[in-house]
C-alpha cells in the first residue's frame, strides 16, 4: 500500500544543476540564464493524463504564495512527516526557469493538471504533471514549517579567554554558551484560511564539543555554565587537552562547539510526532600551551 510521504514545502529560490531527463524527448538549446542546461530532454508528451503525477501519487496546492505538493511512495514506513527516505523538496511552476523554453516543447497541461519543476536540494528534476487542488495535511504543513526554523549559531564562551589568553595542557577549558540561546524555538505553517495548521517546536538538547586536532568530541547535557571558582567542575562543560596546539596548523585547535535541537510538531486534528534533529555549529581557534612555557623567568 502507498502510504503518505510529506515530500512538500513551499517554493524557495533554485540551484542550476542537471538531472537526468526523461527518455525519448527532443533536445532543447541552453539558453542564457543561470539555470540553463545543455541538450535538455522534455517529454514530448504525457504517455496518459497524469501519467507523472499519478505514479508518484503527487497533488499539488497553491499556499504561501508558493506551490505545495503532496505526495505518497512506497517507502514511508509510517506515512505523516518525513520518514522512509523522504527528501526535502520545492516546487515551481516556472518552468522556464530550470528549463528554458521548456514550454514551446511540452503539450498543454489536461484540465485539472499543472507543469511543476520538483527541487530537491541542489538538484532539479523535469517537469511533472501534478494535479490541482488537493488539501494540505498538517503533517505537509509540519515540513514547511521545519525549513522555516532557524536556529541561531552558537555563540561559545571559553575560559580561559580564548581572545585574551591560552588554555593549559592538563588543566580543564570551560565551554558555554548563553542562557538566551537554550530555549525552544517554533514556527507555524497553516492554509490560509487556518484550518489546517501545524506548529514545530525545537528544543535545545546538548552541546558538543569537538576539540580538533583530530581528538574525540565531548557531549554536555546542558549550555555548559560560565566559569566561576565557585562552580564545581563537575556542573561544567570543559575539555582538557593532553598537549599543547604548537604543532597544530596556526598554532591552534580548530574548535567546533554544536547545539543539537530535538525537534518535534503538533498540527489540527490532534496530529504530530517527531521530526529528525537540527544542529547548528560554531568554530574558532584555541591556542593551548604548556604550562611551563608560560614561565619566562630564571630560577637561578
Amino acid at each position: 500500500m502507498l502510504r503518505r510521504s510529506a515530500l512538500s514545502l513551499a517554493i524557495t529560490s533554485a540551484a542550476a544543476l542537471t538531472l537526468t531527463a526523461f527518455p525519448a524527448a527532443p533536445a532543447v538549446a541552453a539558453g542564457t540564464g543561470a539555470a540553463a542546461v545543455t541538450a535538455l530532454a522534455l517529454p514530448a508528451a504525457p504517455t496518459q493524463v497524469g501519467a507523472n503525477g499519478a505514479r508518484t501519487g503527487c497533488t499539488a496546492y497553491k499556499a504561501n504564495g508558493g506551490w505545495v505538493a503532496q505526495c505518497h511512495t512506497a517507502s514511508d514506513p509510517g506515512g505523516g512527516s518525513g520518514g522512509g527516505g523522504a527528501q526535502k523538496c520545492t516546487w515551481s511552476a516556472n518552468v522556464n526557469q530550470f528549463f528554458p523554453h521548456a514550454t514551446n516543447f511540452l503539450p498543454p497541461a489536461p484540465q485539472g493538471f499543472i507543469y511543476l519543476v520538483q527541487l530537491c536540494g541542489h538538484v532539479f528534476a523535469p517537469p511533472q504533471l501534478l494535479a490541482i487542488g488537493g488539501a494540505a495535511t498538517p503533517a505537509a504543513l509540519a515540513q514547511q514549517a521545519l525549513q522555516e526554523l532557524r536556529p541561531p549559531l552558537p555563540i561559545p564562551e571559553t575560559a580561559p579567554p580564548r581572545a585574551s589568553g591560552h588554555g593549559l595542557v592538563g588543566a580543564p577549558e570551560w565551554f558555554w554558551v548563553p542562557a538566551h540561546q537554550w530555549a525552544p524555538l517554533h514556527a507555524r505553517a497553516a492554509t490560509p484560511n487556518g484550518a489546517v495548521w501545524a506548529v514545530v517546536t525545537a528544543t535545545p538538547q546538548r552541546l558538543t564539543i569537538s576539540p580538533g586536532g583530530g581528538l574525540p568530541a565531548q557531549a554536555c547535557p546542558g549550555p555548559g555554565i560560565a566559569y566561576s571558582p565557585s562552580v564545581p567542575l563537575s556542573a561544567a562543560c570543559t575539555y582538557t587537552y593532553a598537549t599543547s596546539s604548537a604543532s597544530q596548523p596556526g598554532a591552534a585547535y580548530q574548535v567546533t562547539v554544536t547545539i543539537t535541537w530535538a525537534a518535534t510538531w503538533h498540527g489540527s486534528g490532534g496530529t504530530g510526532g517527531p521530526l529528525p534533529a537540527l544542529s547548528t555549529s560554531a568554530t574558532f581557534p584555541l591556542r593551548v600551551a604548556e604550562g611551563q612555557a608560560l614561565n619566562n623567568k630564571d630560577d637561578t
